[in-house]
């Protein structure tokens, strides 16, 4: 298990990001760095080549920047949308947060409290 390294920061090795990381990004991590590019146009153009080659394991295309982002997605995704079948690794992703009864209850809570929000 690697804790990783995100703009300097090094984060706890139980932390969701660093379990999200391990799980998902691991694999892929080298390959995501060789993307950078101190152009801005041709980091974006390398980010979408990325993005093509491992679509089924994003839940938007925006969540290809960095893990952080993609966290941030996916669970937008766990909290917004049904539970998925887990069929592919962009839907495991979601189902990654209900590993965590306080997660699911925070959804719970969220979804409750939006719900409430409509007329």
């Amino acid at each position: 298990m690697t804790n990783i390294f995100y703009e300097r920061v090094v984060v706890k090795p139980n932390s969701y990001i660093n379990a999200f990381y391990n799980e998902f990004w691991a694999d892929i991590y080298g390959e995501w760095e060789d993307t950078g590019s101190s152009n801005i146009e041709q980091r974006y153009d390398n980010l979408n080549a990325f993005y093509h080659k491992y679509q089924d394991r994003f839940v938007t295309d925006y969540a290809v920047v960095n893990p952080v982002e993609d966290i941030a997605e996916s669970f937008s995704f766990f909290i917004l949308s049904p539970e998925p079948t887990g069929e592919t690794i962009s839907e495991k992703k979601i189902l990654f947060f209900y590993k965590f009864a306080e997660l699911v209850k925070l959804r719970d809570e969220i979804r409750k409290q939006i719900c409430s929000l409509n007329p």
